[in-house]
């Protein structure tokens, strides 16, 4: 988005400030800030150590392909649209139990794969904006400032809705404080057994919260809309995005084509849409949310 913004001021003439300082810089800065208060990475690689050992694997999806044979793969989106409207009411019943919207959205997330997996737990790979606060010109440098969360979801048969968001949103603040554990590394000790296999192949990005929604990412201009965008990443089956554009708010999922029967893909996307509007609409998330 911060590409996209600086070019449509660029577009209208407008003065895009050139940072006083490099992406490179910040790596090495980063480096430093490590090596200084080493305390923060002991505290996140005792914290993964731990979570690792009883954490599930990533969704058990029925591909109709396996995804080692996919050599090439073709990415499609899915995708729909919640208005501002349903997205205030979403947000202010987050906010009235505790939640971010960014929860309510990855809990439903894991609902809809876990029905889609047979009722099994899972594992989403979720991205996390770490961008440390080392130069007043730190939020203008684009760079690639991500890195990954292992967010976990054990279904439980008689759960209430709010108590499974609950848990998510707990995983999501410890993730944010451990976050000095880069999660590449994670995805390598577990991919150590299984060579060659995407171990958490569903991503999910929020852009709702957190960095990234200090950043303006409501700057198109008046009539302009976002017609056409996908996201092709490696390792990965699907990509989840949620994102304001105008007076609504997009949500994608970018699937490889070869992976799924299209016809199973939609329906439970079309499960997926009909789960966000049930949560909007529902008046007690202390009740069990069937999918």
């Amino acid at each position: 988005d911060l590409l996209m913004r600086e070019i449509i001021k660029a577009y209208r003439g407008n003065t895009v400030k050139k940072p006083d300082y490099t992406f490179r810089q910040y790596i090495a800065d980063e480096q430093k800030w490590h090596r200084k208060h080493p305390q923060f990475m002991e505290k996140a690689e005792h914290y993964w150590a731990s979570k690792l050992e009883n954490m599930p694997e990533g969704p058990a999806l029925p591909y109709q392909k396996p995804l080692v044979k996919i050599e090439q793969p073709r990415f499609k989106r899915l995708k729909f649209s919640i208005s501002d409207e349903a997205m205030g009411v979403l947000t202010q019943k987050a906010e009235q139990n505790q939640l971010s919207p960014t929860a309510v959205l990855a809990t439903l997330f894991s609902k809809i794969l876990s029905y889609w997996s047979g009722g099994k737990a899972l594992t989403l790979n979720m991205t996390l904006f770490n961008r440390l606060s080392l130069h007043p010109d730190v939020h203008e440098v684009m760079g690639d400032f991500t890195n990954v969360a292992l967010i976990s979801y054990f279904p439980e048969e008689e759960a209430s809705f709010l108590k499974e968001a609950i848990e998510i949103q707990e995983q999501l603040w410890q993730a944010v404080e451990y976050r000095a554990k880069n999660g590449l590394e994670l995805l390598r000790i577990l991919n150590k057994n299984q060579p060659g296999k995407a171990v958490m192949p569903v991503v999910f990005t929020s852009l709702l919260s957190g960095e990234s929604a200090d950043i303006e990412n409501n700057f198109f201009p008046k009539g302009v809309k976002e017609v056409y965008a996908v996201s092709q990443t490696p390792q990965v089956v699907i990509d989840h995005q949620i994102y304001r554009r105008g007076d609504a708010y997009l949500v994608n999922w970018d699937v490889v084509e070869e992976a799924f029967d299209s016809k199973e893909v939609n329906e439970i996307f079309g499960r997926y849409e009909k789960l966000i509007n049930a949560i909007v609409a529902s008046p007690d998330w202390n009740k069990k949310l069937e999918v």
